[in-house]
């Protein structure tokens, strides 16, 4: 088996300069101050983000503006690959598949609104990412399909074939895409789980650690929607969770579940080590609330956890993973504020957003 430094040497030595090129505090800091959207894009113009202050200015055009950046999140994933050997490459293209799980999730939305609800189009069928991903989906065809199977032939040999085959009847019978959007986000899990198997024990236990982190959190936003949104029952809502997480006691989870208190949800789930993180979600008002104070706090957790990484042995996947959160957690923080911006909302309001 290769060495640590032979397999991940150079690619490390790229990830060093673009983690370097990550936006400083006191950038973000300015961009939350900026009095406006225009101000606050000017001020991107020295940054990697250079290509959305020339495109704002172009268009001005803020959904444009956010289906670049979109595009650019992609790019800096999947452009590592070239630079990566195995089994290191599989692991990033794995974690490609989940772009190319949200670019679907985003388009079949579009066909569901119009198909099944029978809305206009509002044209946003050109703001989906249209690059290669590893599955090279015709989002035209399943745009413009008429109806269900349409829909399916529309990714016909893709893993995302027999996922709509289940699901697209209760889809249409219920008029919800949960329970497809459910299995996206697992099968988008479970690959990068299973690319994970190659990696030697070290990096694939790190790996696991940080992936499992990732799955709490989403477990976490999943079982408050089922319960507060969706109104799934217990056995329902809990079939659908993502395997990898921390291991919780599900009778306990299950009877936490019907009374809606996120707080007793999330430690159950989280278990007593995060007891703090799960205080977070409090007890009472508005459950979106609540759910964004403990989504803020689990991604806290998440930057720790990449800083860590980082402060340690350089030569193992961690440097990767850890480029990899704060590269999302920044691309968030900037969408974020744009959008703050592009409301007027105050500057206090925003910070407590991030």
């Amino acid at each position: 088996m290769p060495g640590a430094l032979s397999v991940y040497g150079f690619l490390n030595a790229k990830l060093k300069a673009r983690i370097s090129g990550l936006l400083s505090p006191e950038i973000l800091e300015s961009l939350v101050r900026s009095p406006t959207l225009s101000e606050a894009v000017a001020l991107l113009k020295d940054t990697p983000y250079a290509a959305l202050e020339s495109e704002f200015d172009r268009t001005g055009d803020l959904r444009g503006c956010e289906a670049l950046l979109y595009s650019m999140e992609v790019e800096y994933h999947t452009g590592l690959e070239r630079f990566a050997k195995e089994p290191t490459r599989s692991v990033i293209r794995a974690y490609s598949i989940r772009f190319e799980t949200e670019t679907l999730k985003n388009a079949v939305r579009l066909w569901f609104e119009s198909r099944i609800r029978g809305r206009p189009s509002d044209g946003s069928g050109v703001y989906l990412f249209r690059g290669a991903l590893p599955n090279r989906l015709d989002l035209d065809a399943v745009l413009s399909a008429p109806d269900s199977e349409a829909l399916v032939r529309a990714v016909s040999g893709t893993p995302y074939e027999p996922i709509l085959r289940r699901t697209l009847v209760r889809v249409e019978s219920d008029k919800t895409l949960y329970p497809l959007e459910a299995e996206l986000d697992r099968l988008a899990f479970s690959t990068i789980r299973s690319s994970l198997d190659a990696l030697n024990r070290r990096d694939r236990e790190l790996a696991r650690r940080i992936l499992g982190i990732e799955i709490d959190f989403h477990n976490i936003q999943w079982l408050a929607r089922a319960r507060h949104f969706y109104h799934l029952d217990p056995q329902e809502a809990f079939a659908s969770l993502i395997p990898g997480g921390s291991a919780f006691d599900a009778a306990k989870a299950a009877s936490a579940y019907p009374s809606g208190n996120l707080s007793d949800l999330a430690e159950t789930v989280l278990g007593s080590r995060n007891r703090g993180l799960a205080a977070l979600a409090g007890t009472g008002g508005d459950p979106s609330a609540r759910l964004g104070f403990l989504e803020r706090a689990l991604r806290a957790v998440l930057r720790g956890e990449s800083g860590r990484l980082l402060a340690g042995y350089p030569f193992t996947i961690g440097t990767l993973l850890a480029y990899f959160a704060l590269k999302r957690e920044e691309i968030r923080t900037l969408l974020s504020v744009l959008n703050a911006k592009y409301y007027a909302l105050p500057e206090e309001r925003i910070r407590n957003s991030l």
